[in-house]
């Protein structure tokens, strides 16, 4: 009925056309095979380092599309940094040096692109970094995106044949 879902598979076709992992398992093991435990999208990279030794060291980028409820912030805050850092659960992703990505709706395209009120938006995640400053140490890249500016999308409740009713979204022009 909202946007939500057509963002969702524009993003995972344009990342996954570009090589980019989607639903990217952060751990290795059955018991961390569940949702939580995934990244929405993730590319790691090995590279050359510039130090004395001249190693490979992994590098990457972690990105978290946040368009569920608003208390699931703190935990897609948290995510990219898990995926960065060591951990005793062996990794299947590391991002290593790399970068944390939150995708979200502000809270325009939250109204104009009809999604569920509880959908924590972009001005509620930047409330969110200042406390966590000390416990987000990945560096992170925060995206707002906007509302259309020539349409929205609005809820429309219609009848289903089993006499079930089901809402829709309408698109209308601004």
């Amino acid at each position: 009925m909202s946007l939500s879902k057509s963002i969702n598979d524009l993003l995972k076709a344009r990342f996954t056309a570009k090589g980019w992992v989607a639903e990217a398992g952060i751990f290795q093991g059955e018991e961390y095979r569940d949702k939580i435990w995934r990244l929405d999208f993730s590319k790691v990279l090995e590279v050359e380092a510039t130090d004395a030794n001249n190693s490979r060291t992994r590098t990457g980028m972690a990105v978290e599309v946040g368009f569920n409820h608003g208390e699931a912030i703190a935990w897609n805050l948290l995510k990219p940094k898990i995926a960065s850092e060591l951990n005793h659960v062996q990794k299947r992703i590391d991002i290593g040096d790399g970068v944390g990505v939150m995708i979200c709706a502000t809270r325009d395209l939250k109204d104009k692109g009809a999604f569920d009120g509880a959908v924590g938006e972009y001005e509620k995640v930047l409330r969110y970094l200042k406390p966590l400053q000390d416990v987000l140490t990945v560096p992170m890249v925060i995206v707002g995106l906007k509302a259309p500016t020539n349409f929205k999308i609005i809820k429309h409740n219609v009848s289903q044949s089993s006499g079930v009713k089901k809402n829709i979204g309408l698109v209308v022009d601004l």
